[in-house]
């Protein structure tokens, strides 16, 4: 009888802090979202974007759409591992070496590392 006691202020208690927030959930068919539902990493800027690489790419969450990112076009493998805010860019890890999204520009550039 104890356990279920504290069973229920427990579930009480969750429950009250549950009704304090304003959480609203909203599925994002393929279509009008990822590609994929493989992520890989997430990242939020200075600017509040989400920053969400895959397994088929880039894309920008502003909190209403999802915008996709494409690696250069000969790039044709998009899995992306990782991103890191650098302020003005945003650094790009992928299979296929490291790439820079100007904030600026919006564009994409590979890293090249001499050997």
């Amino acid at each position: 009888m104890r356990i279920k006691a504290v069973i229920l202020a427990l579930f009480a208690s969750v429950s009250a802090m549950a009704s304090e927030w304003d959480m609203s959930f909203r599925h994002f068919p393929d279509y009008d979202g990822l590609w994929l539902n493989a992520i890989r990493t997430i990242e939020q800027d200075d600017l509040g974007f989400i920053w969400i690489g895959s397994d088929a790419g880039l894309y920008r969450f502003d909190g209403v759409e999802m915008r996709p990112y494409r690696l250069p076009n000969d790039m044709s493998l998009q899995t992306i591992n990782s991103i890191t805010d650098m302020g003005d860019s945003l650094l790009i890890g992928s299979y296929c070496g490291c790439f820079v999204l100007d904030y600026n520009t919006d564009d994409i550039h590979q890293l090249l590392f001499p050997e």
